[in-house]
């Protein structure tokens, strides 16, 4: 069988075969507009990057000129008046103010109570330590005294001792009166 051949076209010659172009058109749009956007990014962070190592540099300037405006020696003179400030405050805390025992002597006496002679020594804690001599008006100003000092919470511990009657009417005694380092510590 002879293949017979033809000189006439099948298909019609007036209709070009159509290409779906649009979807290859939309692929270049984006990758152009992609291209775009990341070159715009890439520029924008290459000044930023500038702007950054300009800022560092006047910073780095800035600096340097204030370092050189500090004089040495003003420094060392703030740090020995600094030091001097804190040696005094410690000197202060550590300060015994005697005048808190007559203070409490005076807030915390009865008035029917005088006192004599006087002692004063630290003892181990740094609490005051009193020996006392006193008079009273009678053994009730005595007990309302006791009292007193029980509910004080500076007094750690008194004790009331040679009870002997007055030839005035009144009661002479001895006292011992232990108190908390709180009376004597020094407040500015």
């Amino acid at each position: 069988m002879e293949d017979k051949m033809s000189f006439i076209p099948k298909k019609t010659i007036g209709q070009p075969e159509r290409r779906r172009a649009g979807s290859l058109g939309s692929f270049i749009l984006l990758s152009v507009f992609l291209s775009l956007i990341s070159g715009a990014s890439w520029g924008a962070l290459l000044m930023y990057k500038q702007a950054l190592g300009d800022n560092i540099e006047q910073l780095g300037s800035s600096l340097k000129r204030q370092r050189e405006s500090f004089e040495t020696e003003t420094l060392s003179e703030v740090v020995t008046f600094s030091k001097k400030i804190e040696l005094v405050r410690n000197l202060a805390g550590k300060h015994v103010a005697v005048s808190g025992v007559f203070d409490f002597l005076q807030d915390f006496t009865v008035r029917e109570i005088t006192y004599g002679d006087m002692s004063l020594t630290l003892s181990p804690d740094g609490g005051p330590a009193l020996s006392l001599t006193g008079a009273a008006s009678g053994y009730p100003a005595l007990a309302v005294q006791s009292g007193v000092f029980e509910k004080n919470s500076f007094v750690k511990s008194s004790s009331f001792s040679n009870l002997a009657a007055d030839p005035r009417g009144g009661i002479k005694f001895n006292l011992k009166l232990n108190l908390k380092p709180e009376v004597i510590k020094y407040n500015p």
